[in-house]
């Protein structure tokens, strides 16, 4: 507390003032209207703008309760307000910053699943250059930017790309990734073919179904890159009992040859 007439720090318990002589006369001590108004805005945390308010009016309270002439009381009202709206800030700072988050990395699954499917080449290369776990990113359908890629056999060289940076090449797309689509093929644009997802399918499954002018070199990639051919789909078939189904003298043929080595 501070004298009102020359503003010295008066000394605890005393009646008259060390630095004028002013004889004090007692006041009762009263709770700040601010320290007040600070803790009932921050119970109001759900809101921001009382929450920042709150913090503010706190931090000015314990001030003026510092400073005061008169005595004044609320220090622990105003710590409480200032606390409270502290923490809740703090809350609506961290859950801003997290759907800043997911939001981006949500856009970027969208945008590296449609270049792979397109076959575009440069926006893979940035994609994955800026976020090199995209690599893997899981469409709604549950289908890698790989299965996307090799789906209608045109995009060798993105195929190839996505390997480089790691992509997982006995990714598996079932009935867990897609319970909603699991009794009707799905027909993929620009494509002929269907993908049965109520089988279950790897990249390599999806490439030995594609039609592309690139078929056979993707193929021939996966197997060289180390593409299990040994899965099975959730009806028990290996991509050489489906190759045969197809009666693809061909590509049985390479799935032998890789077998044997």
């Amino acid at each position: 507390m501070y004298c009102p007439q020359c503003g010295v720090e008066l000394s605890l318990n005393t009646d008259t003032c060390a630095g004028c002589g002013q004889v004090l006369i007692a006041v009762k001590p009263h709770v700040s209207r601010m320290a007040i108004t600070s803790l009932i805005l921050s119970l109001f945390g759900c809101l921001l703008v009382p929450a920042i308010v709150g913090m503010i009016l706190g931090i000015f309270s314990l001030r003026r309760i510092s400073h005061s002439a008169a005595p004044l009381k609320g220090k622990g009202l105003a710590w409480t307000g200032i606390i409270i709206s502290g923490v809740t800030f703090l809350l609506y700072l961290s859950a801003g910053v997290y759907l800043g988050v997911v939001n981006h990395l949500n856009a970027g699954k969208g945008a590296i699943i449609v270049a792979a499917r397109n076959g575009d080449e440069a926006s893979l290369a940035s994609l994955l250059e800026k976020n090199s776990q995209l690599v893997d990113a899981r469409s709604g359908m549950g289908f890698t930017p790989l299965h996307e890629a090799v789906l209608n056999g045109n995009h060798l060289h993105s195929v190839e790309l996505l390997l480089d940076h790691g992509a997982d090449i006995n990714a598996f797309v079932g009935v867990s990734d897609n319970p909603n689509a699991l009794d009707t093929p799905v027909p993929r644009i620009g494509s002929k073919i269907t993908i049965p997802l109520k089988q279950g399918v790897t990249p390599l499954m999806v490439a030995i179904r594609s039609d592309g002018k690139d078929r056979m070199p993707i193929i021939e990639l996966l197997l060289s890159r180390g593409a299990d051919t040994t899965l099975t789909d959730t009806s028990g078939n290996t991509v050489m009992e489906i190759a045969r189904q197809m009666g693809d003298v061909q590509l049985v043929a390479l799935l032998e040859r890789f077998a044997s080595r």
